[in-house]
């Protein structure tokens, strides 16, 4: 059995990818071109690179700055939380956005320093609770999870989503994961809630994309999933031609695509895929290794 070495610098944290990373290295052209293949434009949003032999461009921003940047957001904020009013005061930044979101979100603060973001609705689009405590009897996954549909059921209608939970370690300690996700038919969208607990099922954060963006009543006809994952190799194929000269072979990552609603309204997919450059080295493999975020807008 070959030995594995792989050298990666993917960027992943949570469900955010660098919106990419400047190459280095001496006489990188990018050669990449933002071509239909059949009837897809197959688009790069988002890159973490390693690969020397390939500059990234990125050909599609989800952020509609233009839209969003001028909004001012409210200095005070009143609403309801798991039965319980808050009142959050408004900290002065600039606009962020985030991962598949084209809309910006604005950060406030409670009294006890606890952190919440709203998107241009004022709907929370996340919460960290800095005030964790874990002491109490250890709850179960199920327990766990009713704990976090009834902190999101006043922010989404539970019943459009289908709820998972898993137990994962993180920092050296266990938590809960519980994922609301929107389907329409079987294919998954980008409109999903994320909550975190600890064992005691107290909730430590909250996030939110796209959330009651995407309607359940969004078409999905004519979505030929075989026919995107065609034309997305063919655009790999050329973005790593130059590559596939100086390795024994490039592989990428079978495709796990989300419906979303683009900035102007357009259905689109999005997914991740990574890629890794193998060389054989004796009884070793050298991988080197990086992943791509992708749109296709749908015609």
């Amino acid at each position: 059995m070959k030995r594995i070495i792989s050298v990666t610098l993917l960027a992943i944290f949570g469900t955010t990818l660098l919106a990419g990373c400047a190459s280095e290295v001496a006489n990188c052209t990018s050669d990449q071109k933002s071509e239909t293949h059949g009837q897809y434009e197959i688009l790069i949003c988002g890159y973490a690179d390693s690969i020397t032999e390939v500059c990234h461009e990125i050909e599609y921003e989800f952020a509609d700055k233009e839209k969003y940047d001028t909004i001012k957001p409210e200095e005070s904020l009143e609403f309801t939380l798991n039965n319980e009013k808050k009142f959050v005061e408004y900290i002065p930044s600039s606009p962020e956005y985030r991962e598949v979101n084209y809309f910006s979100e604005y950060k406030y603060k409670d009294s006890a320093g606890n952190e919440y973001w709203f998107d241009d609705k004022e709907m929370l689009t996340r919460y960290w609770n800095c005030n964790v405590s874990k002491e109490g009897k250890i709850v179960t996954q199920e327990e766990c999870a009713e704990i976090a549909r009834n902190f999101v059921k006043g922010i989404i209608d539970t019943s459009e989503y289908r709820c998972s939970v898993k137990t994962e370690e993180w920092l050296g300690e266990k938590r809960y994961y519980v994922l609301f996700s929107k389907y329409i038919g079987e294919i998954e969208t980008t409109d999903h809630a994320e909550v975190y607990l600890n064992l005691n099922g107290e909730i430590t954060s909250y996030s939110g994309f796209m959330l009651n963006r995407i309607s359940l009543k969004t078409s999905i006809a004519g979505i030929d999933l075989n026919a995107v994952t065609e034309a997305l190799r063919q655009k790999l194929d050329i973005t790593y031609e130059k590559a596939k000269g100086n390795y024994d072979r490039v592989e990428y990552s079978e495709p796990d695509f989300q419906l979303t609603v683009l900035k102007n309204g357009q259905r689109g997919l999005f997914t991740y895929v990574e890629v890794r450059c193998v060389n054989n080295v004796g009884e070793c493999e050298t991988h080197m290794n990086e992943l791509l975020k992708i749109v296709i807008p749908l015609p």
